[in-house]
């Protein structure tokens, strides 16, 4: 269930970068140096707050952890974020398709 729940974690925050550089290519934004900047560049532009932003940066770095070094995944810190964050996905939709609705 762990590796499961790693897995999905995953893909909903690649999703996230992927749905923002398609954005960011769209509107020939700056070119995101890692996949962190990718929220910058959002930001920049005023897709999300800035202090959403720092979450969804921290995000792109938790995912770079779970591919890079899963084995040294702290299974608290994980449950901690499946049961209080995972509702920054909500939001990171919703501010998106608000910004690209306008």
């Amino acid at each position: 269930k762990i590796a499961a729940a790693k897995y999905f974690l995953i893909v909903g925050i690649e999703s996230a970068i992927d749905l923002c550089n398609h954005v960011i290519s769209k509107n020939r934004l700056r070119p995101p140096e890692d996949y962190a900047d990718t929220f910058l560049v959002m930001m920049e532009e005023d897709f999300f707050p800035e202090k959403f932003t720092e979450k969804l940066m921290q995000m792109a770095r938790f995912r770079n952890r779970l591919v890079h070094i899963y084995w040294k995944i702290d299974v608290d810190l994980l449950y901690t974020i499946l049961q209080e964050d995972l509702s920054d996905f909500n939001r990171f939709l919703t501010l998106l398709s608000k910004k690209l609705d306008t």
